[in-house]
C-alpha cells in the first residue's frame, strides 16, 4: 500500500511567526499575523466614533494595544503599522505608544515598531504589501533590531549574574 513516497500533509505550512501587521484605516484596524510563508488575519477592530474625537481615537488605539498583548506574550516583537497614502493613521498610533505605553519601547518587553504606507484590510491588499521590497526590508531591519534587543537583555543579565557571583564568593 505504501509506495515509498510521502503523502503531503493536509494542512499547509504557515512557517514561523515574523511580525504583526496592523492595517489602520479611517474607521477600523485589521490585525494580521505575518508568518514566514503566509499572513493570517486575526481580528478587525472598529473605531467607535469619529477620528477627530480624541477620546474615541484614544480608545481605538488602546483596543489595538490590547489586541497585541497576547501576541507580544508569545514572543513576537516586530509590529508594522500600515496606513493608506496621505494619512497619518500609523504615525498617530505610534505616537500613542510613545505617549502611553513606554513599556513597549524598553526593557524585556521592548518591541520593534515601524510603519509602511499602504492598506492592509483585505487578503489581497496584505498579499500585495508583503511582496513589496519595502516590506521585506522592514522585516529584515526589525529582525536585526530584535536580535540587538535580545543581545542587550542577555548581556545585562549576564553582568548581573557575574556581579552576584563575585559578591557571593567575597562573602565566603
Amino acid at each position: 500500500m505504501n509506495s515509498g513516497h510521502k503523502m503531503k500533509p493536509k494542512n499547509y505550512k504557515r512557517g514561523y511567526p515574523v511580525a504583526v501587521l496592523v492595517g489602520i484605516e479611517q474607521d477600523h484596524a485589521a490585525l494580521w499575523h505575518i508568518f514566514s510563508q503566509v499572513a493570517k488575519q486575526q481580528q478587525t477592530i472598529p473605531l467607535g466614533g469619529e477620528r477627530r474625537d480624541s477620546k474615541a481615537l484614544y480608545n481605538f488605539h488602546e483596543a489595538i494595544i490590547n489586541a497585541l498583548r497576547p501576541v507580544l506574550k508569545e514572543g513576537v516583537r516586530s509590529i508594522i503599522a500600515a496606513s493608506p497614502p496621505r494619512t497619518n493613521y500609523a504615525q498617530d498610533f505610534l505616537s500613542h505608544i510613545k505617549a502611553h505605553h513606554t513599556w513597549l519601547l524598553q526593557g524585556t518587553s521592548k518591541a520593534t515598531f515601524s510603519q509602511i504606507t499602504g492598506s492592509a484590510s483585505s487578503p489581497s491588499q496584505v498579499a500585495g504589501l508583503t511582496k513589496t521590497g519595502a516590506f521585506k526590508q522592514l522585516i529584515e531591519e526589525n529582525a536585526a533590531e530584535e536580535t540587538e534587543n535580545l543581545l542587550e537583555i542577555l548581556e545585562k543579565r549576564l553582568c548581573k549574574s557575574d556581579r552576584s557571583e563575585e559578591h557571593t564568593s567575597e562573602l565566603q
